[in-house]
């Protein structure tokens, strides 16, 4: 008889079942909060420096090719960090 007695395997079976959706989710929470940073000039007045208020002061401040390369450095952060949560939960695996 395949099988196990009351709870002892619960608790694996439900992380298995749910790690799919604890990727996906942490994917959109990582993607969205890399853009995020109004509510940090908005409630802390600018006071500290995210890595979006950064490429925003030198875009403002008119230096294009160090704003530019900033964005281009937070884009391969945020894409690697993708890549890592896709590797360790193979979502279409699980789907």
């Amino acid at each position: 008889m395949n099988g196990c007695d009351g709870v002892s395997n619960i608790p694996g079976d439900h992380f298995a079942l749910s790690l799919p959706g604890v990727a996906i989710g942490m994917i959109f929470i990582f993607v969205m909060l890399m853009g995020e940073f109004a509510t940090a000039v908005v409630v802390f007045g600018g006071k500290p420096s995210t890595v979006g208020t950064v490429i925003l002061n030198y875009y403002a401040i008119a230096n294009y090719p160090f704003a530019a390369v900033n964005a281009i450095m937070l884009m391969l952060a945020m894409m690697i960090g993708v890549v890592i949560i896709l590797r360790l939960v193979n979502i279409r695996k699980e789907l």
